[in-house]
């Protein structure tokens, strides 16, 4: 289940800049009983991109094996089925605004070509090599396949930005073959936030870039996303909360920020799983594993033998059996789950909210727990935490001095922003006044950057030497010159 959003930027009063961005996510409608064939398409399309994406397959459950399957290509994929948290990022000289999807699973960077002929037919931003003077194209072919789809194009260069922190030579992908729905509406590409060991083609990611050439302020990014699971009224796009480059927004999250090493080389961005369990029971045929934390994934992977186990676990599950559904359970839509997971000793709860992801019937929800076919021979990770779990903590990927992940809870103010709250959020925190003008915020911005939003609602906070200044913006599409 992927969400769609757009960032907003907290520049430092210096040359290094702290950037916040506002996501605004693309969200799918929820019909009232969730038995609409819309969940089918989103549930198939979620399940084939978490087990494709890691190399493994869904697991066919018990009651499913004398189903007839679907074939994976013939559910419809609606742009609201999607679940995407996007960035607004500027590409080429003079720089042109993009909304590309920020996935920690992957390590490159995708465009959609001007110039692409197969599957870009609903994508309306494409970038054009010959609109910018700085493009240069390395004339190297580039192929990638995600868990919900492929491309193919050619390597470029040019210079990518966000905010006022930009990469004069980065390498990405000018792709003119798309699959069929990996890229909807304004959403024109991908951007890998994984390790270069992650990337197809080799190169360092932006993010990685940016740290590696000193520009950051802190070697560290972090997300406090949005929730709009239960949300029967949810538009295509709605906000989708806040992606910080370069540090952390303390008045997102509350009390300290607990860091777990990475488990393994920098590749996935992976941290030591140590338990699972419902309520006070864990499971017992449990054995410490990685769990890779991906926020271009929507659900939660595990092994169908420690999924099966969670689900007997809760009275009243039992393997999904319409077709479109293997590897889910279904459970009672009124239970109380309380499903945590153990990241070195410490236990993270699941909000049910998160947990239940649509609604079959009366008395019948899907879990966001999702059963894949692994083999022990595959290097991939075998335990996924996709947003359904990742929207429940401030969650930091840090670089460095130590590659770690970092989760805390959710501030007040943060927890606005799952009611898609943004200007709730300004007032809750004192930073914004009642109009919301941004006059004076435009005069304090004018020697640091210049800012386009491409979709959703405009917020800047600046910090300079002990004071905050924050404003924001209604207007969907607003330009800020300064």
């Amino acid at each position: 289940m992927k969400t769609v959003a757009c960032i907003c930027i907290l520049l430092l009063g210096s040359t290094q800049a702290q950037q916040h961005f506002d996501l605004v996510r693309r969200a799918r409608p929820h019909p009232t009983a969730r038995n609409h064939p819309s969940l089918q398409a989103w549930a198939t399309r979620a399940g084939d991109h978490l087990a494709a994406k890691y190399g493994h397959t869904k697991a066919i459950l018990p009651g499913q094996r004398s189903k007839r399957r679907r074939a994976a290509s013939e559910p419809l994929i609606n742009v609201w089925s999607d679940s995407e948290y996007v960035s607004a990022i500027t590409i080429g000289t003079p720089g042109t605004s993009f909304d590309l999807v920020m996935d920690t699973g992957s390590g490159d960077m995708i465009v959609a070509s001007s110039s692409c002929s197969s599957g870009c037919t609903n994508i309306t931003n494409k970038y054009d090599t010959s609109s910018s003077s700085t493009s240069d194209s390395t004339s190297t072919a580039f192929e990638i396949t995600y868990g919900s789809g492929s491309a193919s194009g050619t390597l470029v260069t040019d210079v990518v930005a966000i905010g006022g922190l930009s990469v004069t030579s980065q390498v990405f992908a000018d792709c003119d073959k798309i699959s069929n729905g990996l890229l909807q509406g304004s959403v024109t590409g991908l951007m890998g936030l994984g390790f270069k060991a992650l990337s197809t083609s080799g190169a360092t990611p932006f993010w990685q870039n940016l740290a590696d050439g000193g520009l950051l302020p802190a070697q560290e990014f972090a997300f406090a996303l949005t929730r709009f699971v239960n949300a029967t009224k949810a538009q295509e796009y709605e906000p989708g909360g806040i992606m910080t480059l370069g540090g952390v927004n303390d008045t997102l999250y509350s009390g300290d920020i607990a860091y777990h090493s990475l488990s393994e080389s920098e590749k996935y961005w992976q941290v030591s799983l140590s338990g699972l369990a419902v309520g006070s029971t864990s499971l017992s045929n449990f054995s410490t594993a990685s769990v890779a934390l991906d926020t271009g994934t929507s659900l939660i992977g595990a092994p169908d033998d420690v999924v099966a186990s969670v689900f007997a676990l809760i009275p009243g599950s039992s393997p999904a059996t319409d077709p479109g559904y293997e590897g889910y359970y279904t459970f009672p839509c009124d239970a109380s789950i309380d499903f945590s997971v153990t990241i070195d000793s410490i236990r993270y709860p699941v909000s049910d909210a998160d947990f239940n992801v649509g609604q079959l019937s009366q008395n019948s929800c899907l879990g966001a727990l999702f059963a894949l076919s692994t083999s022990s021979s595959s290097t991939s990770p075998q335990y996924i935490l996709g947003d359904s779990f990742i929207k429940n903590y401030y969650t930091v990927f840090r670089y460095k001095p130590t590659a770690s992940i970092g989760f805390a809870t959710l501030s007040a103010e943060s927890l606005t922003l799952q009611d898609a709250d943004i200007e709730g959020l300004l007032k809750a925190t004192g930073l914004s006044d009642s109009t919301g003008s941004t006059s004076d915020a435009a005069s304090l911005l004018r020697p640091i950057c210049s800012i386009t939003a491409a979709i959703g609602i405009v917020m800047i906070t600046i910090t300079s030497d002990s004071s905050i200044y924050t404003f924001s913006s209604p207007n969907p599409r607003a330009r800020l010159k300064v």
